[in-house]
């Protein structure tokens, strides 16, 4: 996959009762950037930090909860194996920390290429 399909990585902190409500990565066509690059196909998340009680990623849909641990990734695909679908088994959430901080990180990536704004949009020099 070549870089300019992944977005930027965001890097993540929760503290005690913080959490993340049950949310699809992508599934909005009628907005940028999925109209140029399409809709975010994988979501990378990876966990820095272990020991806390609760911040697990839990897939409600799927069934499935992920158990933070130093140094893991998980990947998931955000659509079907028709790329302009959703999958919405990928509907997720980060369950509220309980006690500790979680550190994580995640970036997405796209089917096309995500930086084309950056290489080919004129933007007028405002000063």
């Amino acid at each position: 996959i070549p870089p300019e399909n992944f977005e930027s990585m965001e890097f993540l902190l929760y503290g005690k009762g913080q959490h993340y409500k049950p949310h699809m990565d992508d599934q909005n066509w009628d907005e940028m950037p999925a109209l140029s690059s399409g809709l975010r196909v994988l979501t990378v998340f990876f966990y820095f930090n272990e020991g806390m009680q609760g911040g697990e990623t839990f897939f409600p849909e799927a069934g499935i909860k992920v158990k933070p641990e130093t140094g893991k990734a998980v990947i998931w695909s955000n659509v079907k194996a028709d790329i302009w679908r959703a999958n919405y088994k990928a509907k997720h959430q980060s369950v509220p920390v309980m006690s500790g901080t979680k550190i994580a990180a995640n970036f997405w990536v796209h089917p096309f290429d995500y930086r084309a704004q950056e290489k080919h949009c004129y933007i007028p020099d405002r000063y």
